[in-house]
Protein backbone atom coordinates (compact mmCIF):
# COMPACT_ATOMS: atom_id res chain seq x y z
CA UNK A 1 0.00 0.00 0.00
CA UNK A 2 1.41 3.22 -1.03
CA UNK A 3 2.41 5.44 2.03
CA UNK A 4 1.13 9.04 1.87
CA UNK A 5 2.25 12.27 3.94
CA UNK A 6 -1.32 14.14 4.71
CA UNK A 7 0.77 17.51 5.43
CA UNK A 8 4.66 17.33 4.44
CA UNK A 9 3.72 21.29 2.91
CA UNK A 10 3.58 22.28 5.89
CA UNK A 11 5.78 20.30 8.20
CA UNK A 12 8.61 21.20 5.73
CA UNK A 13 7.80 25.03 5.68
CA UNK A 14 7.30 24.96 9.85
CA UNK A 15 3.98 24.31 10.62
CA UNK A 16 2.38 27.58 12.16
CA UNK A 17 1.47 26.72 15.60
CA UNK A 18 3.49 23.41 16.01
CA UNK A 19 5.95 24.81 18.20
CA UNK A 20 8.66 24.74 15.66
CA UNK A 21 11.40 27.53 15.58
CA UNK A 22 10.27 28.26 12.16
CA UNK A 23 8.12 30.64 11.98
CA UNK A 24 5.92 32.35 9.00
CA UNK A 25 6.63 35.77 8.33
CA UNK A 26 4.08 38.09 9.91
CA UNK A 27 1.30 39.81 7.47
CA UNK A 28 2.74 42.78 6.23
CA UNK A 29 2.01 46.18 7.05
CA UNK A 30 1.35 48.17 3.31
CA UNK A 31 -0.43 51.51 2.09
CA UNK A 32 -2.83 50.02 0.04
CA UNK A 33 -3.30 51.11 -3.81
CA UNK A 34 -6.69 49.30 -4.50
CA UNK A 35 -9.64 48.13 -2.07
CA UNK A 36 -10.95 44.97 -2.11
CA UNK A 37 -14.44 44.71 -1.51
CA UNK A 38 -17.03 41.91 -1.47
CA UNK A 39 -20.30 41.93 -3.54
CA UNK A 40 -21.31 38.91 -1.22
CA UNK A 41 -20.87 35.61 0.83
CA UNK A 42 -22.44 32.37 1.16
CA UNK A 43 -21.94 29.57 3.49
CA UNK A 44 -20.61 25.82 1.63
CA UNK A 45 -22.26 23.42 4.05
CA UNK A 46 -19.43 22.67 6.81
CA UNK A 47 -16.07 23.50 4.68
CA UNK A 48 -13.52 21.75 3.88
CA UNK A 49 -12.57 19.70 6.86
CA UNK A 50 -8.71 19.26 9.39
CA UNK A 51 -7.44 16.70 6.95
CA UNK A 52 -6.06 19.41 4.48
CA UNK A 53 -8.76 19.02 1.83
CA UNK A 54 -8.73 21.27 -1.50
CA UNK A 55 -12.14 21.50 -2.83
CA UNK A 56 -11.96 24.30 -5.84
CA UNK A 57 -15.55 25.72 -7.14
CA UNK A 58 -15.98 26.03 -10.84
CA UNK A 59 -18.26 28.54 -12.72
CA UNK A 60 -20.08 27.64 -15.51
CA UNK A 61 -22.65 30.26 -17.46
CA UNK A 62 -24.53 31.84 -14.70
CA UNK A 63 -23.52 29.69 -11.96
CA UNK A 64 -21.07 28.87 -9.63
CA UNK A 65 -21.24 25.20 -8.00
CA UNK A 66 -19.25 24.28 -4.37
CA UNK A 67 -18.77 21.50 -2.56
CA UNK A 68 -18.15 20.61 1.22
CA UNK A 69 -16.14 17.81 2.63
CA UNK A 70 -19.45 16.06 4.24
CA UNK A 71 -21.01 15.52 0.80
CA UNK A 72 -22.94 18.59 0.19
CA UNK A 73 -23.05 20.07 -2.79
CA UNK A 74 -24.62 23.92 -3.71
CA UNK A 75 -25.99 25.95 -6.81
CA UNK A 76 -25.16 29.82 -6.38
CA UNK A 77 -25.90 32.36 -9.13
CA UNK A 78 -22.38 33.90 -9.64
CA UNK A 79 -23.81 37.76 -9.54
CA UNK A 80 -25.82 37.52 -7.19
CA UNK A 81 -24.95 34.92 -4.88
CA UNK A 82 -28.57 33.65 -4.38
CA UNK A 83 -28.32 29.88 -3.75
CA UNK A 84 -30.14 27.60 -6.74
CA UNK A 85 -30.17 24.54 -5.37
CA UNK A 86 -28.40 22.21 -2.67
CA UNK A 87 -27.77 18.32 -2.71
CA UNK A 88 -26.39 15.72 -0.99
CA UNK A 89 -24.13 12.68 -2.20
CA UNK A 90 -24.45 10.82 1.16
CA UNK A 91 -21.00 10.09 0.80
CA UNK A 92 -17.45 12.43 2.04
CA UNK A 93 -16.44 14.13 -1.38
CA UNK A 94 -12.61 14.96 -1.76
CA UNK A 95 -12.58 15.83 -5.33
CA UNK A 96 -14.35 18.35 -7.01
CA UNK A 97 -16.07 20.72 -8.55
CA UNK A 98 -16.15 19.67 -12.47
CA UNK A 99 -19.05 21.01 -14.26
CA UNK A 100 -20.12 20.93 -17.81
CA UNK A 101 -23.24 21.89 -19.75
CA UNK A 102 -25.18 19.54 -18.59
CA UNK A 103 -23.67 18.06 -15.14
CA UNK A 104 -21.88 18.83 -11.82
CA UNK A 105 -18.82 16.09 -10.84
CA UNK A 106 -17.38 15.03 -7.70
CA UNK A 107 -15.45 12.56 -6.31
CA UNK A 108 -15.17 10.33 -2.70
CA UNK A 109 -12.60 8.64 -0.70
CA UNK A 110 -13.65 5.18 -1.64
CA UNK A 111 -13.39 5.91 -5.73
CA UNK A 112 -17.05 6.91 -6.34
CA UNK A 113 -17.58 9.48 -9.29
CA UNK A 114 -20.90 11.33 -9.24
CA UNK A 115 -22.67 13.28 -11.63
CA UNK A 116 -25.47 15.05 -10.85
CA UNK A 117 -27.67 18.00 -12.83
CA UNK A 118 -26.26 21.16 -13.30
CA UNK A 119 -30.04 23.10 -13.47
CA UNK A 120 -31.61 21.10 -10.41
CA UNK A 121 -28.89 18.76 -8.66
CA UNK A 122 -30.23 15.30 -9.27
CA UNK A 123 -28.03 12.25 -9.66
CA UNK A 124 -27.67 11.83 -13.15
CA UNK A 125 -25.17 8.52 -12.38
CA UNK A 126 -22.12 6.72 -10.24
CA UNK A 127 -19.21 5.02 -11.54
CA UNK A 128 -16.80 3.00 -9.61
CA UNK A 129 -12.48 3.50 -9.95
CA UNK A 130 -9.96 1.96 -7.93
CA UNK A 131 -9.17 4.17 -5.32
CA UNK A 132 -9.80 7.83 -3.91
CA UNK A 133 -10.43 10.75 -6.08
CA UNK A 134 -8.56 13.86 -4.79
CA UNK A 135 -8.89 15.78 -7.87
CA UNK A 136 -11.53 17.26 -9.72
CA UNK A 137 -13.05 15.22 -11.96
CA UNK A 138 -13.53 17.06 -15.91
CA UNK A 139 -15.37 17.05 -19.13
CA UNK A 140 -15.41 18.14 -22.25
CA UNK A 141 -19.52 17.32 -22.65
CA UNK A 142 -18.62 14.33 -24.38
CA UNK A 143 -16.15 12.46 -21.93
CA UNK A 144 -15.51 12.83 -18.03
CA UNK A 145 -11.96 12.40 -17.06
CA UNK A 146 -11.33 11.12 -13.40
CA UNK A 147 -8.13 10.94 -11.77
CA UNK A 148 -7.22 8.97 -8.76
CA UNK A 149 -4.33 8.77 -5.68
CA UNK A 150 -2.89 5.70 -7.24
CA UNK A 151 -1.83 6.83 -10.53
CA UNK A 152 -4.98 6.11 -12.81
CA UNK A 153 -6.52 8.32 -15.24
CA UNK A 154 -10.36 7.08 -16.07
CA UNK A 155 -12.51 8.05 -18.82
CA UNK A 156 -16.18 7.75 -19.15
CA UNK A 157 -19.07 8.70 -21.19
CA UNK A 158 -20.38 11.78 -20.07
CA UNK A 159 -24.30 10.68 -20.30
CA UNK A 160 -24.02 7.25 -19.04
CA UNK A 161 -21.38 7.06 -17.08
CA UNK A 162 -19.78 3.98 -18.66
CA UNK A 163 -16.13 3.26 -18.60
CA UNK A 164 -14.37 3.85 -21.81
CA UNK A 165 -10.77 3.74 -21.22
CA UNK A 166 -8.09 3.95 -18.19
CA UNK A 167 -4.50 5.02 -18.21
CA UNK A 168 -2.03 4.11 -15.56
CA UNK A 169 1.19 5.33 -14.31
CA UNK A 170 3.65 3.54 -11.55
CA UNK A 171 4.04 5.89 -8.44
CA UNK A 172 6.90 5.46 -5.52
CA UNK A 173 5.31 4.75 -2.24
CA UNK A 174 5.88 8.33 -0.62
CA UNK A 175 4.41 11.04 -2.06
CA UNK A 176 2.39 14.38 -0.98
CA UNK A 177 -1.28 13.84 -0.26
CA UNK A 178 -2.76 15.42 -3.58
CA UNK A 179 -3.59 14.84 -7.37
CA UNK A 180 -3.06 17.04 -9.96
CA UNK A 181 -6.34 18.33 -11.78
CA UNK A 182 -5.90 16.97 -14.91
CA UNK A 183 -6.54 19.23 -18.20
CA UNK A 184 -9.09 18.21 -20.68
CA UNK A 185 -9.55 19.63 -24.47
CA UNK A 186 -11.91 18.71 -27.24
CA UNK A 187 -8.71 15.88 -28.11
CA UNK A 188 -6.28 15.51 -25.36
CA UNK A 189 -5.93 15.52 -21.28
CA UNK A 190 -2.98 16.47 -19.60
CA UNK A 191 -1.89 15.51 -16.32
CA UNK A 192 0.85 15.55 -13.72
CA UNK A 193 1.83 12.43 -12.01
CA UNK A 194 3.75 12.09 -8.30
CA UNK A 195 6.68 10.46 -10.45
CA UNK A 196 7.54 13.69 -12.20
CA UNK A 197 5.43 12.93 -15.01
CA UNK A 198 3.16 15.17 -17.52
CA UNK A 199 1.84 13.23 -20.30
CA UNK A 200 -0.76 13.57 -22.77
CA UNK A 201 -3.95 10.93 -23.51
CA UNK A 202 -6.34 10.64 -26.49
CA UNK A 203 -9.67 11.94 -24.75
CA UNK A 204 -11.00 9.50 -26.89
CA UNK A 205 -9.77 6.15 -26.49
CA UNK A 206 -7.00 7.13 -24.04
CA UNK A 207 -3.71 6.63 -26.16
CA UNK A 208 -0.27 7.96 -25.15
CA UNK A 209 0.56 10.85 -27.34
CA UNK A 210 3.69 11.78 -24.99
CA UNK A 211 5.22 11.87 -21.81
CA UNK A 212 8.15 14.11 -19.94
CA UNK A 213 9.42 13.71 -16.59
CA UNK A 214 10.33 17.21 -15.15
CA UNK A 215 11.33 16.37 -11.47
CA UNK A 216 13.90 13.23 -10.60
CA UNK A 217 14.21 12.38 -7.33
CA UNK A 218 17.76 13.08 -5.45
CA UNK A 219 19.27 12.28 -2.08
CA UNK A 220 20.17 9.30 -0.43
CA UNK A 221 16.43 8.84 1.89
CA UNK A 222 12.80 8.38 0.45
CA UNK A 223 12.11 11.58 1.89
CA UNK A 224 15.10 13.96 0.34
CA UNK A 225 13.91 11.79 -2.89
CA UNK A 226 10.21 12.48 -3.20
CA UNK A 227 8.98 14.50 -6.16
CA UNK A 228 5.27 15.19 -7.41
CA UNK A 229 3.62 17.23 -9.45
CA UNK A 230 0.41 18.38 -7.05
CA UNK A 231 -0.93 21.12 -9.24
CA UNK A 232 -2.57 21.18 -13.22
CA UNK A 233 -0.49 21.81 -16.19
CA UNK A 234 -1.45 24.58 -17.74
CA UNK A 235 -2.39 25.49 -21.42
CA UNK A 236 -1.59 27.88 -23.71
CA UNK A 237 -1.54 28.43 -26.90
CA UNK A 238 1.51 25.74 -28.22
CA UNK A 239 2.76 25.95 -24.41
CA UNK A 240 2.19 23.59 -21.27
CA UNK A 241 3.57 24.72 -18.09
CA UNK A 242 3.72 22.86 -15.26
CA UNK A 243 5.44 22.81 -11.96
CA UNK A 244 6.83 20.16 -9.55
CA UNK A 245 7.76 19.42 -5.71
CA UNK A 246 11.40 19.63 -5.37
CA UNK A 247 11.88 19.18 -8.97
CA UNK A 248 11.29 22.24 -11.69
CA UNK A 249 9.30 24.94 -13.40
CA UNK A 250 9.21 24.05 -16.99
CA UNK A 251 7.75 25.04 -20.73
CA UNK A 252 6.98 21.95 -22.77
CA UNK A 253 5.69 21.97 -26.49
CA UNK A 254 2.13 20.99 -26.32
CA UNK A 255 2.42 18.41 -29.51
CA UNK A 256 5.07 16.41 -28.20
CA UNK A 257 6.19 17.06 -24.42
CA UNK A 258 9.89 18.74 -25.72
CA UNK A 259 10.79 20.43 -22.54
CA UNK A 260 11.50 24.56 -24.46
CA UNK A 261 13.14 25.55 -20.58
CA UNK A 262 13.11 24.98 -17.49
CA UNK A 263 13.96 26.53 -14.01
CA UNK A 264 14.84 24.44 -10.67
CA UNK A 265 12.22 25.41 -8.41
CA UNK A 266 10.01 23.47 -5.95
CA UNK A 267 6.29 24.45 -5.85
CA UNK A 268 2.91 22.44 -4.34
CA UNK A 269 0.86 24.41 -6.67
CA UNK A 270 0.02 25.11 -10.39
CA UNK A 271 1.57 27.89 -12.06
CA UNK A 272 -0.66 31.19 -13.64
CA UNK A 273 -0.49 32.87 -16.80
CA UNK A 274 -0.88 36.51 -16.91
CA UNK A 275 -0.15 38.06 -20.39
CA UNK A 276 3.28 37.03 -21.30
CA UNK A 277 4.20 36.09 -17.75
CA UNK A 278 4.24 33.20 -15.77
CA UNK A 279 3.76 33.36 -11.55
CA UNK A 280 4.79 30.32 -9.59
CA UNK A 281 4.08 30.22 -5.80
CA UNK A 282 7.08 28.19 -4.27
CA UNK A 283 6.83 25.56 -1.51
CA UNK A 284 8.14 28.09 0.41
CA UNK A 285 5.83 30.75 -0.31
CA UNK A 286 8.55 32.96 -2.23
CA UNK A 287 6.74 34.29 -5.16
CA UNK A 288 8.27 33.94 -8.97
CA UNK A 289 7.58 35.88 -11.75
CA UNK A 290 9.32 34.17 -15.50
CA UNK A 291 9.45 35.00 -18.92
CA UNK A 292 6.68 32.84 -20.28
CA UNK A 293 8.88 32.55 -23.45
CA UNK A 294 12.60 32.44 -22.27
CA UNK A 295 11.97 30.99 -18.21
CA UNK A 296 13.63 34.19 -17.65
CA UNK A 297 13.23 35.30 -13.95
CA UNK A 298 11.92 38.90 -13.50
CA UNK A 299 11.78 39.04 -9.80
CA UNK A 300 11.02 37.47 -6.53
CA UNK A 301 8.89 38.44 -3.90
CA UNK A 302 9.26 37.03 -0.15
CA UNK A 303 7.39 38.88 1.65
CA UNK A 304 4.94 35.80 2.92
CA UNK A 305 7.68 33.33 3.34
CA UNK A 306 6.03 29.95 5.06
CA UNK A 307 2.40 31.48 4.89
CA UNK A 308 0.94 28.28 3.22
CA UNK A 309 -0.06 30.45 0.14
CA UNK A 310 -2.51 28.90 -2.34
CA UNK A 311 -2.24 28.69 -6.01
CA UNK A 312 -1.59 31.79 -7.52
CA UNK A 313 -4.19 32.81 -9.70
CA UNK A 314 -5.06 36.17 -12.44
CA UNK A 315 -8.05 38.25 -11.23
CA UNK A 316 -8.16 40.92 -13.84
CA UNK A 317 -4.65 41.47 -14.72
CA UNK A 318 -3.52 40.99 -11.04
CA UNK A 319 -1.80 38.54 -9.64
CA UNK A 320 -3.62 37.04 -6.36
CA UNK A 321 -2.51 34.49 -3.77
CA UNK A 322 -4.40 33.54 0.00
CA UNK A 323 -2.77 32.16 3.12
CA UNK A 324 -3.28 30.37 5.96
CA UNK A 325 -4.85 32.84 7.99
CA UNK A 326 -7.58 33.51 4.95
CA UNK A 327 -6.00 36.63 3.69
CA UNK A 328 -6.00 37.37 -0.03
CA UNK A 329 -2.95 39.60 -1.66
CA UNK A 330 -3.87 41.40 -4.19
CA UNK A 331 0.12 41.70 -6.38
CA UNK A 332 0.95 44.05 -9.12
CA UNK A 333 2.37 41.20 -11.87
CA UNK A 334 5.00 43.43 -13.50
CA UNK A 335 7.09 44.54 -10.14
CA UNK A 336 5.45 42.15 -7.49
CA UNK A 337 4.27 44.51 -5.04
CA UNK A 338 1.50 44.08 -3.11
CA UNK A 339 -1.00 46.36 -3.72
CA UNK A 340 -3.92 45.33 -1.03
CA UNK A 341 -4.81 42.64 1.05
CA UNK A 342 -7.90 41.69 2.65
CA UNK A 343 -8.76 38.72 5.40
CA UNK A 344 -11.93 36.79 3.68
CA UNK A 345 -11.94 33.69 5.69
CA UNK A 346 -10.02 33.46 9.59
CA UNK A 347 -9.85 29.62 8.96
CA UNK A 348 -7.45 30.23 5.80
CA UNK A 349 -7.85 29.49 2.36
CA UNK A 350 -5.91 26.31 0.62
CA UNK A 351 -7.90 25.94 -2.35
CA UNK A 352 -7.30 27.66 -5.66
CA UNK A 353 -9.75 31.10 -6.10
CA UNK A 354 -11.42 31.18 -9.18
CA UNK A 355 -11.91 34.24 -11.22
CA UNK A 356 -13.83 35.45 -14.37
CA UNK A 357 -13.95 39.02 -15.93
CA UNK A 358 -13.75 41.30 -12.90
CA UNK A 359 -14.91 39.21 -9.76
CA UNK A 360 -12.95 36.70 -7.81
CA UNK A 361 -14.21 34.11 -5.86
CA UNK A 362 -12.59 32.39 -2.47
CA UNK A 363 -13.76 29.11 -0.72
CA UNK A 364 -12.69 29.38 2.75
CA UNK A 365 -11.64 26.36 4.90
CA UNK A 366 -14.42 26.89 6.77
CA UNK A 367 -17.13 26.67 4.11
CA UNK A 368 -17.40 30.72 3.46
CA UNK A 369 -17.77 31.41 -0.36
CA UNK A 370 -16.70 34.80 -1.28
CA UNK A 371 -17.23 36.92 -4.58
CA UNK A 372 -14.51 40.16 -4.43
CA UNK A 373 -13.57 42.44 -6.88
CA UNK A 374 -11.15 45.38 -6.32
CA UNK A 375 -11.51 49.49 -7.09
CA UNK A 376 -8.45 51.28 -7.97
CA UNK A 377 -7.84 54.05 -4.57
CA UNK A 378 -6.85 57.68 -6.62
CA UNK A 379 -2.96 57.87 -6.03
Amino acid sequence: MRSVILCLALVLAGCAGSGNSVKPNPVPSIRDKVRVEVLWRQQVGDGLGADYQKLTPAIFRDGIYAADREGKVFAFDKLTGERIWKASIKQAITGGVGVSDESVFVGTPSGHLVALSRLTGEEQWRAQVTSEILAAPQSNGVVVVAQTIDGKVYGFDADTGEQLWFYAESLPALTLRGTATPVLTDEAVVAGFSNGKVIALSSLDGGLFWDQRIARGKGTTELERLIDIDGSPVLAGDRVFASSYQGNVVSMNVRNGQIVWLDPNSSYHEPALIGDRLFVSGDDGSIYAYEARTGKRLWINKQLMLRQLSPPQNFAGFLVVADYQGYVYIIDPEAGIILSQARIDSDGVRSKMISEDKTLYVLGNDGKLAAIFVKLLPP
